[in-house]
């Protein structure tokens, strides 16, 4: 499913208040951002906003109730790049929204 700019920016605001509640922060990334849409997924930075208090289960929370669910969790993502010859350590997660579409989450701590 296609992701455009506009629907990207939109999406990441409406993740904006339970993410900041949560003590997180997002930044969009990849296709989306360069060229203005995607046919595969969005690619979605998450940060913690202050490192000292990292709380993962809130930012879990904060994506679930916004309609989205785990697909793939980053020791998935590894094996299947470790398949490919690739020993990459970014953590990435695979995530999808509540109409289907594909969210690759990279998560900084």
């Amino acid at each position: 499913m296609m992701w455009h700019l506009y629907d990207a920016v939109a999406f990441a605001q409406s993740l904006i208040p339970a993410l900041r509640e949560a003590g997180w922060g997002c930044a969009l990334g990849g296709s989306v951002l360069e060229y203005g849409w995607s046919g595969h997924d969005l690619d979605l930075v998450v940060f913690p906003r202050n490192t000292n208090s990292i709380n993962r289960v809130l930012l879990d929370r904060a994506f679930f109730d916004a309609g989205m669910r785990l697909v793939h969790s980053v020791q998935t993502v590894h094996a299947g790049w470790r398949k490919q010859g690739s020993f990459d350590q970014k953590h990435v997660e695979v995530w999808e929204t509540a109409d289907g579409r594909r969210i690759d989450i990279f998560l900084l701590s």
